[in-house]
């Protein structure tokens, strides 16, 4: 696979390919401080570092959690137990391979 689609809430936020990251323009336009942004940039830079073999697991939901875990997102931002502003991620985010 050479490209990874990252949807959010069953919008499309962003293209990756090996080549880079494209997000959708709803996606642009959220402040840089929106955990949903920030998600939304972990998530498609684990997909990044998948397909150029930076991390070795297969990229599915639970990798992108944990991988924004890991990152500058935060735990308790995106913990299931502790509802942000939208609700419970777990629900929202779709990961769908081409």
């Amino acid at each position: 696979m050479d490209t990874q689609d990252i949807y959010f809430e069953g919008r499309i936020a962003a293209w990756v390919t090996r080549a880079g990251i494209a997000f959708s323009s709803w996606v642009d336009e959220l402040d840089h401080d929106d955990p949903v942004w920030r998600f939304i940039c972990a998530a498609s830079a684990c997909a990044f570092d998948v397909l150029n073999g930076g991390v070795s697991a297969p990229f599915s939901e639970d990798v992108a959690m944990a991988y924004a875990r890991g990152t500058f997102v935060g735990a308790a931002q995106f913990d299931s137990t502790r509802p942000n502003r939208l609700g419970p991620l777990y629900p929202t985010f779709i990961v769908r391979e081409l």
